[in-house]
């Protein structure tokens, strides 16, 4: 699409000049070194957004934004989900889901479920029944503020969403 990018090895964010107009992307499993968690911590402090996806969780939300969430302990299986959609006003979900959709989410196996601990800073996009009843936790896709800043965080990952479907129409 043209959009610039730079593609960073995790152990080379903290050499990086990370300022507030930018957008970072940490795919799982998001082994960062305590320099570089420090650097993205003040980052999105400074009006920064970040995007996690699943093992992320453990390695960059819980020691870099402590208090907000943190995985469950449980394991996912490999399967496709149906979602529920609690914020249909979000910019960045507004993007990805039309009106009339049934969505669907692939959650690949060895996902780490997201446990959301301070309820009233964090905001769920999307939840699982599904997911709950297996896993014990309903978050898909949350969010949260983080001084000037926004984190965002997924299960499984967005770039690895399957072709395959429960039906024809999805």
């Amino acid at each position: 699409s043209g959009t610039p990018f730079k593609l960073i090895e995790p152990g080379g964010l903290g050499r990086e000049l990370l300022t507030p107009e930018k957008i970072v992307f940490i795919n799982c499993p998001g082994n960062l070194d305590p320099i570089g968690l420090e650097m993205l911590e003040a980052f999105v402090n400074s009006g920064g957004f970040l995007f996690t996806t699943d093992w992320a969780l453990k390695h960059v939300i819980e020691p870099g934004f402590p208090g907000t969430l943190r995985y469950n302990g449980n394991e996912t299986g490999d399967e496709v989900v149906r979602v529920e959609i609690d914020s249909k006003e979000d910019p960045f979900l507004k993007s990805l889901i039309g009106e009339g959709d049934d969505p669907q989410w692939w959650i690949e196996g060895s996902s780490f479920p997201i446990e959301v601990l301070e309820k009233d800073r964090v905001e769920v996009l999307v939840r699982s029944k599904e997911v709950k009843d297996r896993y014990g936790e309903s978050p898909i896709f949350a969010c949260f503020n983080h001084g000037e800043g926004k984190v965002y965080h997924m299960i499984s990952h967005f770039y690895l969403q399957r072709t395959e479907t429960r039906t024809e129409r999805h």
